[in-house]
């Protein structure tokens, strides 16, 4: 009896330094004390068999590391009233403490006691997931099978009533992944409705919807998430991702204007500026050719230019209206002899293509002339101008 009363009293002891130990914690966090705040937990709780202080140092190292060696080894740091931890994540230099906490191997042995706690099961597959946002994959877990393992814990805390966005958006990205687009649209709505403000469910819900030509959704959550991202580059994705919809649902004007909303906040993007070039050929031809210039001194030197150049014109029966860019381009001046070359080469391509027989074999003679000056004997130029012209300029 004396026994059983003192393994009481000593659990009672231990929660109670355990309950201690988390306030203490959470208030050290609030002032951003993260090193003295993991240090609280650690001593309190050394060997990890108390789940909620687990828990918790698990948050800590996931959310406020200054370093991290794939999350196996963090840096942490009580944070000064000046210093920002995303900036001391982007410098070279510094001193920290470094922690070796291996939670995933941590927080399975605990599981193995507690197979029916639902928060390990939640907090397992957040450090899979945050795993997998840095680093793709794991030291010992390809990407794959990290991705499993998140949607499986994730999935075993959401069913038990652990209804965090995360892992619903976790579940959602998973079955994503998977080409699994149907399976994927719930959690990430669920997702939304949890925290409405976290972008990326929205982006990938429309993703999701836009695969199953489900547009007019797509173009919905698409607008939430361009209305939400501030990063330039993923709120023009967002918005070339409304054009594409508005595209596909021929709703064509609106195409264009989504499409110049990406271009505006991404300007050097090659397939905004292919599309957006497309739809003012039909819509504003006079805003077309400066679109074309835009596009064409993306890559100059590149044969790849030229020939989506030629393929959006022929679609429209400009090639006469391309020749006459090329002409210009040249009398303007190439910047390097490959250039000069490959205008010239696609000049007599379109040259050949209107028939203007005097014309193509005095291009394609620059072409070659230049290119040899380049390039050895066997390039693949040389091959495609034989193919080609079938001839022996």
């Amino acid at each position: 009896m004396r026994i059983k009363i003192l393994a009481l009293l000593l659990a009672f002891s231990f929660n109670a330094l355990g309950q201690s130990a988390l306030k203490k914690a959470e208030s050290l966090i609030e002032k951003r004390q993260y090193l003295s705040a993991f240090e609280t937990l650690e001593k309190a709780d050394p060997k990890n068999q108390n789940a909620d202080i687990l828990y918790l140092k698990t948050e800590i190292v996931l959310k406020y590391f200054a370093r991290s060696k794939n999350h196996q080894i963090f840096a942490l740091h009580d944070l000064a009233e000046n210093e920002d931890l995303l900036e001391l994540r982007t410098q070279n230099e510094g001193t920290y403490s470094m922690q070796i906490f291996q939670a995933d191997s941590l927080i399975k042995n605990l599981l193995k006691d507690e197979p029916d706690n639902f928060k390990l099961h939640y907090i397992l597959g957040r450090y899979y997931q945050e795993v997998y946002m840095k680093y793709g994959e794991s030291p010992n877990m390809p990407e794959t099978v990290l991705l499993k393992h998140m949607e499986m814990h994730f999935g075993i805390a959401y069913k038990n009533g652990i209804k965090k966005p995360m892992a619903a958006y976790g579940i959602g990205f998973y079955h994503l992944m998977q080409d699994d687009f149907s399976s994927a649209i719930p959690y990430l709505k669920d997702c939304t409705k949890l925290d409405p403000d976290y972008v990326p469910a929205h982006y990938n819900l429309a993703y999701a919807y836009l695969q199953l030509n489900r547009r007019s959704e797509s173009i919905q959550s698409a607008k939430k998430a361009f209305a939400l991202y501030e990063d330039q580059t993923l709120k023009a994705d967002a918005a070339r991702m409304i054009a594409l919809s508005y595209a596909e649902l021929d709703s064509l004007e609106q195409a264009l204007v989504y499409y110049r909303h990406s271009d505006t906040l991404n300007p050097q993007n090659f397939y905004t500026l292919k599309t957006l070039m497309q739809l003012e050929i039909v819509l504003d031809s006079l805003s077309y050719p400066s679109t074309r210039l835009r596009f064409y001194e993306l890559a100059p030197d590149k044969p790849s230019i030229y020939q989506e150049l030629m393929n959006v014109h022929a679609a429209n029966g400009m090639e006469q209206e391309l020749l006459s860019f090329y002409q210009e381009q040249l009398r303007e001046g190439p910047k390097d002899s490959l250039q000069f070359a490959n205008l010239n080469l696609f000049s007599a391509v379109l040259q050949k293509v209107l028939k203007q027989e005097e014309d193509w074999p005095i291009s394609l003679a620059r072409a070659r002339k230049s290119f040899k000056e380049i390039y050895p004997a066997d390039h693949q130029v040389f091959v495609f101008m034989q193919s080609y012209f079938k001839e022996e300029h």
